[in-house]
C-alpha cells in the first residue's frame, strides 16, 4: 500500500487510532560547521509539518547585522511554518559578506554557503532543485554573488536593497540566467537606487540580467495599492517574456529607504507597509526550480511502489524506480538520516534492510540525476 504525498493530519489520525504517539521536534535551531579552518554559525528553522521535500530559503543579513536580526525583521520563520519550507540564516564573519567591496569580509563565503547547503541537504529532506537566496543590503549583494558563482545550486534570488560593487560587476560573469526579484527604495541613500561611486545602479544590474535571461526590454508595470499612507508606494515591474523559467520582477519602492518593506524597522528611511517583502519574495521564488518546473501535488507521478507500507519489521521493497536513480535515503521526522543506499545497478525490485527503528512516520527520498521525490512510509 503506497502512502505518497498523504496529508500529515490523516497519517497522525491513523497513528492515534493505533494508540501510537509521535513527538515531532521541529522549529528554530542553531548550527555550526568548520569551513576553510573557521567555525561558521547559522540559525535555521524547520516547519512543524512532514510534507517534503522542503524548499530551502537562504536569508543573508546586512552589513554590521546578524543572522538573528534578519530572522527577526524578516519574520521568515512564521512564513516557513505557513508555507512549509526550511529557512536558514547564515552568519557572516565580522557581520559582513565577501562581495568584492572595500572594507568587507574576505572570507570564502560562497564556499561556506555551498557547504551549508550540502550539510542541510544531507541531514534534512531538502528539495535540491528549489534552493533560493535572499538578503538585505550587503546580504543582497551576496545573493547576486551566489547567482553568479553558485548557479548549479541556487534556483532563484530575491535581493532587497542590495546591488553589486563596480569591481564585482567588471569581473563576475554569470554562467546562466536566473529568475530574480529585486526590491529597492528610490530614496535609499546607503545603496542608492541610481548607483554611486563604487556601486552599480539597479537599472544597470537588471539590464545585465535581462540580457542574460533573454527578456523583453519593456516591462509590464502594475501600481500596487497604497494601503498604508507612510509616504511611499510600490511599482511592480514584470519582465515575463524571457527564457523559460527566467522571469525578472522589480518592486520599485517610491520614496522607500534602505529598509526591508513590511518590517517594523530594518534600516534607514521610510519602511513601506503596503507590502511585506518576505511574502513577496516567497510568492515569487516558489515558482522556480533548477529544472524550471515545480513539483506540485497535481504534477507528481506516483509510479514508485513501496511495500509493505505500513511495515512492521525492518524490510521493505521498492519497484518501478526511475532508471536514473542514484541514491535512496530515509529520514525520520526529526530530519535525521537513518538509512541510505547507493544504487549502482537497477533491477526490477530493490530490497532495503533498514536499521531497527521505532514506530512512526518516515520519509523515503528517491534521488535521481535530475532531482528527487520524497514519499511517506510508516512503521507500525
Amino acid at each position: 500500500m503506497l502512502f505518497n504525498m498523504i496529508n500529515t493530519k490523516q497519517l497522525l489520525t491513523v497513528f492515534i487510532g493505533l494508540g501510537l504517539f509521535i513527538n515531532i521536534g521541529f522549529g528554530q535551531q542553531n548550527g555550526s560547521l568548520i569551513h576553510d579552518g573557521q567555525t561558521r554559525s547559522y540559525i535555521f528553522y524547520t516547519p512543524d509539518q512532514s510534507a517534503a521535500p522542503w524548499p530551502l530559503v537562504i536569508a543573508l543579513h546586512g552589513y554590521t547585522q546578524t543572522a538573528e536580526a534578519i530572522m527577526n525583521y524578516s519574520a521568515f520563520n512564521e512564513l516557513a511554518e505557513e508555507e512549509n519550507f526550511l529557512v536558514v540564516y547564515p552568519q557572516g564573519l565580522g557581520n559582513s559578506w565577501n562581495v568584492d567591496f572595500s572594507g568587507g569580509s574576505v572570507a570564502d563565503d560562497v564556499g561556506f554557503i555551498s557547504t551549508l547547503i550540502d550539510n542541510l541537504s544531507t541531514d534534512y529532506p531538502v528539495d535540491e532543485n528549489r534552493i533560493y537566496a535572499t538578503g538585505f543590503s550587503n546580504g543582497g549583494f551576496m545573493s547576486y554573488r551566489l547567482a553568479y558563482e553558485l548557479p548549479e545550486k541556487i534556483a532563484a534570488i530575491a535581493p532587497v536593497a542590495g546591488t553589486i560593487s563596480s569591481e564585482a560587476y567588471a569581473s563576475w560573469e554569470a554562467e546562466t540566467g536566473k529568475p530574480i526579484l529585486h526590491i529597492h527604495g528610490t530614496s535609499d541613500f546607503v545603496v542608492p537606487y541610481n548607483g554611486f561611486n563604487g556601486i552599480e545602479s539597479v537599472e544597470t544590474l537588471l539590464t545585465y540580467w535581462l540580457s542574460k535571461n533573454n527578456c523583453n526590454s519593456t516591462p509590464e508595470i502594475t501600481y500596487l495599492p497604497d494601503i498604508v499612507q507612510e509616504g511611499s508606494t510600490v511599482e511592480q515591474h514584470d519582465w515575463n517574456v524571457c527564457n523559460p523559467g527566467k522571469a525578472i520582477r522589480l518592486l520599485k519602492v517610491i520614496n522607500g529607504g534602505h529598509t526591508w518593506p513590511g518590517s517594523s524597522g530594518s534600516g534607514i528611511g521610510i519602511v513601506n507597509q503596503d507590502i511585506k517583502a518576505s511574502e513577496k519574495i516567497w510568492e515569487f521564488v516558489k515558482q522556480f526550480s533548477l529544472d524550471n518546473w515545480v513539483n506540485t501535488p497535481e504534477n507528481i507521478t506516483q509510479n514508485l511502489s513501496i511495500f509493505p507500507n505500513p511495515f512492521t519489521g525492518n524490510e521493505i521493497y521498492l519497484e518501478h524506480l526511475p532508471e536514473n536513480t542514484q541514491l535512496i535515503t530515509i529520514y525520520n521526522l526529526f530530519g535525521e538520516l537513518i538509512y541510505q543506499k547507493s544504487v549502482h545497478q537497477m533491477s526490477s525490485t530493490i530490497h532495503l534492510i533498514l536499521p531497527q527503528s521505532k514506530p512512526g512516520i518516515y520519509l523515503l527520498k528517491n534521488n535521481t540525476s535530475s532531482g528527487s521525490n520524497v514519499y511517506k512510509i510508516f512503521k507500525l
